[in-house]
């Protein structure tokens, strides 16, 4: 129950306040923002989250970089990495391809392809 109480806190602050955007993001800070230690955030995130806090705040850029990828097809692939909190490309298709199991670049490219679908004739 209590690990419910914290993954939902957790979720909740990451949605609201964004903290993965800033690409130096450090587990200190968030700890911070969550109101507790180091040690303690680490805890919460690896038994309520089943992973580390790397992958916690990746899976949130990732998720952020979808969005843009979607809404602003004219933005480089590096700018979507900037923007969604990544400070390289390397990183960026990294974490894209451990979750989602494809590139940016092939995410794109499907989205592009199920829009053309979709229109009209």
């Amino acid at each position: 129950r209590i690990k419910k109480e914290y993954r939902e806190r957790m979720e909740d602050l990451l949605i609201r306040e964004k903290p993965y955007l800033k690409n130096d993001l450090r587990m200190k800070e968030l700890a911070e923002l969550f109101g507790t230690s180091n040690h303690h955030l680490s805890q919460i995130i690896n038994e309520s989250f089943g992973c580390s806090f790397y992958d916690l705040i990746n899976q949130y850029r990732v998720e952020e970089a979808k969005a843009l990828i979607v809404k602003y097809s004219q933005y480089t692939l590096l700018k979507v990495a900037f923007e969604s909190g990544f400070n390289n490309k390397t990183s960026f298709v990294n974490a894209f391809k451990k979750f989602e199991k494809k590139t940016p670049s092939s995410f794109r490219k499907e989205h592009l392809n199920s829009e053309k679908i979709q229109q009209p004739l």
